[in-house]
């Protein structure tokens, strides 16, 4: 699911234009009584910090950048504002990364300068393991104990230490259903070891836990730890 994450960059107005002028020239900075005093950004506070968002990699999300500045007496400032990427010229609009990795945005007006803004774009999961098909999956219970057993790959070309999946267990009306003991929707299942890239799948049992009235399972990725120990979560996360 595509999504989006509105950033706004504010100094004390409305959008702006982030284009050189016509001339190709950097335009004049306006009257010493026009000017911005600072230049912040402003943004969702629950996808990252102050000086930073994250959004998904291979262009799942994107961040609209909008340059919103004011002057001291909350008059527009309509010209003379830039974004940088990277350090080059960003002409605002929607952000998105193919790539994994860390995305750079800074504004400036004049000689006044934002602090730097880090857009995060994450790795996720499913680039390295793919989930057999769960009509293969075999599943029993004994004692009111749901076993399975998930069969994966590893489609990626690093060698990962473990996996761990998210499995719900569903009745026959479609709910989920908690365990009997912790009470919780769903396990998380860990498979150990060291799965080696385009290799054939591996098969890992789990005990599940205690799910009264199971009729059926859903099993989603829920992340992926590297050999050097980076653990890299799933498109669904946090949300799983």
């Amino acid at each position: 699911m595509k999504q989006t994450i509105l950033i706004f960059l504010i100094a004390t107005s409305t959008l702006v234009s982030c284009k050189k002028s016509d001339s190709g020239k950097e335009p004049e900075v306006p009257a010493e009584e026009n000017k911005v005093a600072s230049i912040i950004f402003k943004f969702d506070k629950t996808i990252g910090t102050s000086d930073t968002t994250i959004i998904k990699a291979y262009n799942l999300e994107q961040a609209i950048i909008l340059a919103v500045p004011y002057d001291k007496y909350g008059n527009d400032v309509s010209s003379g504002l830039y974004i940088k990427l990277n350090g080059k010229d960003y002409t605002g609009g929607p952000f998105k990364a193919e790539s994994p990795g860390e995305y750079k945005f800074q504004a400036s007006w004049g000689n006044v300068f934002s602090k730097v803004h880090t857009v995060i774009a994450r790795d996720i999961a499913e680039k390295y393991i793919d989930i057999v098909p769960e009509r293969t999956i075999r599943t029993t219970i004994t004692g009111g104990l749901v076993t399975t057993f998930i069969e994966f790959k590893n489609i990626s070309t690093k060698r990962l230490k473990n996996v761990s999946f998210k499995v719900y267990c569903v009745n026959a009306s479609g709910s989920d259903i908690k365990e009997q003991f912790t009470g919780k929707s769903g396990a998380v299942c860990q498979s150990n070891g060291l799965f080696d890239p385009n290799s054939s799948s591996y098969t890992s049992k789990f005990d599940v836990g205690y799910f009264p009235g199971m009729r059926t399972l859903t099993i989603f990725l829920n992340s992926v730890t590297l050999e050097d120990g980076t653990v890299i979560y799933s498109s669904y996360y946090p949300f799983l």
